[in-house]
């Protein structure tokens, strides 16, 4: 992005170009957001510091009125580097009659400003990291509420200048199984010992179950036959049994019945419980509540 900065919202005081990358936009609370940044200042202006943080706005609203609040949930400011120190005005000056005088000069230096940009970005050379906590809701939008967040990467200048500041939503969810299930390290990488060669890890797996036998009145058993093909180590069942590979030499693997497991149907009857699970997801207990009372069924 390039925006012009302005001194008392009329002097043009200079461009400020910069680049923002983000790893993802969809996180889950104590998830950690990667931002990277920079920026290429050719302005008067002087940038204080670049921040960078995430909004929580919460917004309700019903028969005409409404009300919201707007939380900070995490705050962080970047490293300064050098191209963030402002130029001078007899600079600015003489870049503007270089650039109006050769177009062609001046749409090689842009390019090459975006190229440098973009350079730093994917190297990460400025990276902040957004740890997401625990408080922070869920985005949402209702019918009577909506929850929304905003990621803001804001250039600070001085007093009477613009700040260039770019705004991108983000949604806050569950996490994942997969991040559920990831088990956590034994230790760190740095205290990993890369000279010594790796453990034999040994799990052992529990004992099959014994199938059980169908229920009374079922007419038939789905069975499945066992085939045994012919080989030096021939496995059944988990146990190794040794041959020659003749088939006089098979042993024999007896058949057993797998009994396909019903299929439950929820029911729709009015019952405590299921009242009870739709109070839990109702936006509003006492309406939902009126309703089930009109209602014959219930």
């Amino acid at each position: 992005f390039a925006e012009k900065v302005k001194f008392c919202c009329c002097f043009n005081s200079g461009n400020i170009t910069f680049g923002v990358s983000i790893d993802d936009t969809r996180v889950a609370r104590q998830d950690r957001m990667n931002i990277s940044f920079a920026c290429y200042n050719e302005s008067t202006a002087e940038i204080e510091f670049v921040s960078a943080k995430i909004s929580e706005k919460v917004r309700w609203y019903a028969h005409g009125h409404s009300s919201s609040s707007t939380t900070i949930l995490v705050n962080r400011n970047f490293q300064r580097t050098e191209r963030m120190d402002k130029l001078s005005k007899s600079e600015v000056k003489r870049r503007r009659d270089s650039d109006s005088s050769n177009a062609s000069h001046q749409r090689n230096m842009a390019q090459s400003r975006l190229r440098e940009i973009f350079d730093a970005i994917k190297t990460s050379e400025n990276m902040v990291t957004l740890f997401i906590p625990q408080s922070a809701h869920h985005t949402y939008s209702g019918q009577c509420c909506e929850v929304k967040h905003t990621l803001t990467i804001q250039i600070k200048t001085a007093f009477g200048v613009s700040n260039p500041t770019i705004r991108i939503p983000i949604q806050i969810g569950a996490a994942s199984e997969r991040q559920l299930d990831a088990p956590a390290p034994s230790a760190p990488p740095s205290q990993w010992n890369m000279a010594e060669p790796e453990p034999d890890v040994t799990v052992s797996a529990p004992p099959l179950p014994a199938p059980s036998a169908p229920p009374l009145g079922w007419e038939s058993e789905v069975v499945v036959p066992a085939i045994v093909i012919p080989s030096s180590n021939d496995v059944y069942f988990g146990e190794v049994v040794e041959t020659d590979g003749h088939e006089t030499d098979q042993p024999v693997v007896p058949v057993v019945p797998v009994v396909p497991t019903p299929v439950i149907v929820p029911s729709n009857e009015p019952s405590l419980q299921r009242l009870i699970d739709e109070l839990k997801l109702a936006v509003s207990a006492s309406s939902y509540v009126k309703r089930k009372i009109a209602d014959q069924v219930w």
